[in-house]
């Protein structure tokens, strides 16, 4: 779906009149109507916190050491491994879609 595609929701918000009045020679100098600036610019500022909250930044030091557990992961304890032998022997356990056997 595209920013400007049709709609029946509404956004509404109150805002102050020099706000309105700085949006609005905002949208004029770009040739835009007020809605279609509000839109852009939302989609624009919604899309970017989502993609920016979606990754994990890490430090060089934290990314070595991820790496290095995955390629040397610690062997599982006593415990884990009769948990994982009760979970293999309930009713939770899909041989078909469980990776790991």
């Amino acid at each position: 779906m595209t920013a400007l595609a049709k709609s029946d929701t509404r956004l509404v918000a109150r805002v102050s009149p020099e706000l309105h009045q700085m949006v609005n020679k905002a949208a004029s100098l770009t040739g835009a109507s007020i809605t279609q600036f509000l839109i852009e610019a939302v989609t624009e500022k919604a899309t970017n916190i989502i993609d920016e909250m979606s990754l994990i930044h890490l430090s060089n030091k934290d990314t070595l050491a991820v790496f290095k557990a995955l390629e040397s992961p610690t062997p599982p304890t006593e415990e884990l491994e009769v948990l994982w032998l009760n979970y293999k022997k309930s009713d939770l356990f899909d041989a078909e879609t469980t990776e790991f056997n």
